[in-house]
């Protein structure tokens, strides 16, 4: 279930449109990068927890991003500019992608891209710190995205699947513009493990 959220969460396509684009564009534009810790809940249309889990996220603009679960499966997700490597712990195996233009249509690397295009697919809303974002194409995996702010931190993304599911990302210990390590974003695969390459 988490595998299938986080593709989803990576590959989702993410462009908008509307009275609150340019808002939206200019808390993103002040997001050079940042870390966080976070909380990520699923829930079932009734209202169910299916799964919790919680980690770390950094993004350094242009280009990288770095997702990390720590509780209850170790996951790792690290995308430098070209190329996304999705390190699964428990199964002792790497899929390695490549992210080309899918940066600008994902959810969450969106974080780490200066330039998206957000014009087709999503139309938005704003109500006070709170965006909406809604698909303009029936059929897609998700009928609403969300994104929260606290001043100019992002605090909270929301997506509800067309079936009722509900996942929700709470950001916490968000810090803005620190220095990052360039080896937060290179990622070279354990010995022993499976790699597999869908580039």
């Amino acid at each position: 279930m988490l595998k299938k959220i986080v593709a989803l969460l990576l590959f989702f396509p993410i462009t908008v449109f509307g009275d609150g684009l340019s808002n939206l564009q200019a808390k993103l534009a002040r997001l050079y990068n940042l870390t966080a810790n976070f909380t990520q809940t699923v829930k079932n249309q009734d209202g169910s927890v299916l799964q919790r889990s919680t980690g770390k996220l950094a993004v350094d603009k242009p280009g990288k991003f770095r997702w990390q679960v720590d509780q209850p499966f170790p996951q790792l997700i690290i995308a430098n500019h070209q190329t996304v490597w999705i390190y699964d712990e428990g199964l002792a195996q790497v899929t390695i992608r490549s992210l080309g233009k899918s940066i600008s249509q994902a959810p969450m690397l969106l974080l780490s891209s200066n330039n998206v295009d957000w014009s087709q697919e999503f139309s938005v809303t704003q109500q006070g710190s709170t965006f909406e974002l809604l698909p303009k194409t029936p059929g897609e995996d998700f009928k609403s995205v969300k994104l929260v702010f606290d001043g100019n931190h992002i605090s909270k993304m929301m997506f509800q699947t067309n079936l009722g599911q509900q996942t929700s990302l709470v950001f916490n210990n968000v810090k803005l513009n620190p220095t990052l390590p360039a080896s937060l974003f290179v990622f070279t695969p354990p010995k022993g493990v499976d790699v597999v390459d869908q580039r």
